[in-house]
């Protein structure tokens, strides 16, 4: 394996993954949307959070994208309060 190849968490490539969240979001397949962002969250989670403000943006300008900056920001403030990662903010964002 090239040293520079980016992987998911369970060896998908990085860009196949990115790809497949987008198509699945823009085809209402929530289940490999799920898939795609569970394998991006653990090691690209900012990655994750800028790719679902940007298909908002594209696809549904206006509240969604509004309500996708509260998810980032409550998974945010529950990192620095308690270490943890909020994937259910992830979950309601897609």
């Amino acid at each position: 394996m090239n040293r520079y190849e980016m992987k998911t968490k369970n060896g998908h490539n990085f860009y196949d993954m990115s790809s497949m969240l987008q198509k699945a979001i823009r085809r209402g397949d929530y289940e490999h949307a799920g898939y795609a962002a569970n394998e991006l969250a653990e090691r690209y989670r900012n990655y994750l959070w800028r790719r679902l403000l940007i298909i908002s943006a594209e696809d549904c300008y206006g509240i969604i994208t509004k309500e996708i900056i509260a998810l980032k920001l409550a998974d945010d403030d529950l990192m620095k309060s308690k270490g943890e990662k909020g994937d259910i903010f992830i979950c309601k964002a897609i």
